[in-house]
């Protein structure tokens, strides 16, 4: 898995897509996806929008996001990588959020490999950096048809963010449902938190239980900004320990209401 990774993570993080100008990373996760089977469209704002359906695709339907657009970085930036944890050459490395992207790929490449039945929707937002303009211009519809959001947005390691100043994301058994799977992944150190904006801030104001999770980066929109590959392959195994314990309670739900 890590191989497989870190090769896609370069491919992202050597397309420039600023605010605004999202087209290049748009057009890369819609011949990603098509190519891999899955369904993949451009809605009227340009945010990338797709379904994975997984096993009989009756379990929970939950909706992955991250966002498309970066901070200006510098075209011609190396990456620099010192054992699992990478910088740039040169001003911003954009992991913010090109980590999340990754990490969202890799999720349903993982899937592939559980017992997980379900739908993934996605949900790859445009111009999230200057205020979460593209989240807020998906059709409410099909965002409301996801019954959890998790967004793959958040600085560091081990942050559940399931609120900030403003608005609670989900109650306190969907954080708990996070922080139990981190115990069953053998990760017992990621905790619920406050945190700030991303478009998990969208989603919840929709009245979808919405959790954001850290991707590994730090120091982000600046020249010493970093990311630790080790913290991006933790999230994944959470997002995939999440979605299969998900699966099986709900499946055990409903073999429990046909027997009785």
């Amino acid at each position: 898995m890590r191989h497989a990774f870190e090769k896609e993570f370069l491919q992202l993080l050597a397309i420039t897509a600023p605010s605004g100008y999202e087209k290049p990373v748009a057009e890369y996760l819609i011949n990603r996806l098509t190519t891999s089977g899955l369904k993949a469209t451009a809605d009227a704002y340009f945010n990338v929008l797709g379904e994975a359906v997984y096993g009989s695709g009756e379990g929970p339907v939950v909706l992955l996001s991250a966002h498309m657009d970066t901070v200006p970085v510098h075209p011609g930036r190396s990456v620099i990588r010192n054992g699992s944890v990478w910088s740039s050459s040169s001003g911003p490395l954009g992991a913010d959020d090109r980590a999340g992207i990754a990490i969202i790929l890799s999720v349903l490449d993982q899937l592939q490999h559980t017992g997980f039945d379900g739908t993934i929707r996605l949900a790859f937002t445009r111009e999230e950096e200057v205020g979460c303009v593209g989240s807020c211009e998906i059709d409410p519809a099909w965002l409301r048809k996801a019954e959890l959001a998790i967004v793959v947005d958040r600085r560091g390691s081990r942050d559940i963010v399931v609120r900030n100043g403003y608005i609670d994301f989900c109650d306190d058994l969907t954080a708990a449902r996070f922080e139990r799977a981190a115990v069953l992944c053998g990760m017992p150190d990621w905790r619920a938190v406050t945190g700030g904006t991303s478009d998990a801030v969208t989603y919840a104001s929709l009245g979808i239980p919405s959790v954001n999770l850290s991707t590994g980066y730090q120091l982000e929109h600046t020249a010493r900004e970093t990311v630790n590959i080790d913290d991006c392959l933790d999230t994944i195994r959470l997002i995939v320990g999440t979605l299969v314990s998900m699966s099986t309670e709900k499946q055990r739900n409903i073999h429990s209401l046909t027997t009785h």
